[in-house]
């Protein structure tokens, strides 16, 4: 069991108990998109947790605890605009929160590995990404078709994968969504998309970025016509390369409700899209869309990138410096319909 940590407090001043307090609008942008710097301290607070703990630390309940501490540690260093940034994601006013300091960049980082896992020590970085998950309103978790069922997943290019378009390799990735195959979860078959997903650097000497898309942004550029044909039950989705799974989806929406707002399931290259001059415009519409809002994130080490996966599509070009190294978590918000099979694994969502 991991021991009690005791977390610093960088400034004081920053700290509010109120967790009812009004949010700080004016360091909010109204776009759906925050770009928040949670500070040097906050970073230094957040390194020494990590040091801390252990690869046991990053599956089953210890993975929940790990996180909550790193979130509060989170809540009590960062600057005030920074927790107003978290506390508007987490209640649905924010799709993207982009944060820099979360951790400090590692001196002492191993060479990005080319095969098999990496060191104990570079892999508990991802609870990072999970007390940033907690603190955005979501609960990290692993899922069951994926990197066997573990939370951290080391996005470098493999020896084995340097083509391959997924996290081992390095080929261009269309614009998507997490788990668009599954986006429905079949009537409690298996769980639905996750709702949160968080990238976070740990080496990209060349600065490659990663693009994305709100959604919101993209609805407002597509015609009505098409967001209406997206919503009919007609499109297929295979899975992406990085997955376990081989099954892929038929008569499903790209658009749908979820949790009360339109959510989009898609995967530009993995789409498919039936024989109809109506389906194949809209798709052509959706793909234009995308791009006239597109934005990007260079993910240096020690920036993070959480966005609400169904509400916000991201891609990514070749990786050029096959170096580059990130790692990922998904996040489950509370209120989601996921499919729990192991009472041992409260982390762990069927897919």
């Amino acid at each position: 069991m991991s021991p009690t940590v005791t977390i610093p407090i960088a400034d004081i001043t920053n700290l509010q108990a109120n967790d009812n307090a009004a949010f700080n609008s004016v360091a909010i942008n109204c776009s759906a998109v925050a770009e928040i710097d949670l500070g040097p301290d906050t970073a230094r607070v957040v390194s020494a947790m990590i040091a801390s703990y252990s690869i046991d630390d990053l599956s089953g309940p210890r993975l929940l605890f790990a996180a909550r501490e790193i979130s509060r540690a989170l809540q009590m260093n960062a600057p005030g605009a920074a927790r107003d940034a978290m506390q508007a994601c987490a209640h649905g006013e924010l799709d993207v929160v982009i944060a820099k300091n979360l951790f400090a960049a590692p001196a002492d980082l191993e060479p990005t590995p080319k095969e098999g896992e990496p060191s104990p020590a570079a892999r508990v970085y991802a609870l990072a990404n999970a007390g940033l998950t907690v603190a955005c309103g979501q609960l990290p978790v692993a899922v069951s078709n994926e990197n066997n069922g573990v939370y951290d997943r080391h996005v470098r290019v493999r020896a084995a994968n340097v083509a391959e378009a997924s996290s081992f390799g390095g080929g261009e990735i269309g614009p998507h969504t997490e788990h668009a195959f599954r986006y429905d979860g079949a009537h409690g078959r298996f769980s639905p998309q996750v709702d949160g997903i968080c990238l976070t650097g740990l080496r990209n000497d060349d600065a490659e970025a990663t693009g994305f898309a709100v959604l919101r942004d993209v609805l407002s550029r597509l015609n009505p016509g098409s967001i209406k044909m997206l919503q009919l039950p007609i499109f297929g989705m295979v899975p992406p390369d990085s997955s376990e799974a081989t099954e892929a989806a038929a008569k499903m929406s790209v658009l749908y409700w979820r949790h009360g707002e339109l959510s989009c399931a898609y995967r530009a290259d993995k789409i498919i899209v039936p024989d109809s001059a109506d389906a194949k415009n809209a798709v052509a519409d959706l793909n234009a869309a995308i791009a006239r809002v597109a934005r990007s994130v260079t993910l240096l080490p020690g920036v993070a990138w959480f966005a609400r996966n169904p509400r916000c599509l991201h891609w990514r070009d070749e990786i050029k410096n096959h170096t580059r190294w990130l790692v990922r978590g998904f996040g489950l918000a509370p209120e989601s319909p996921a499919v729990f099979a192991d009472p041992h694994r409260p982390e762990l969502i069927q897919y």
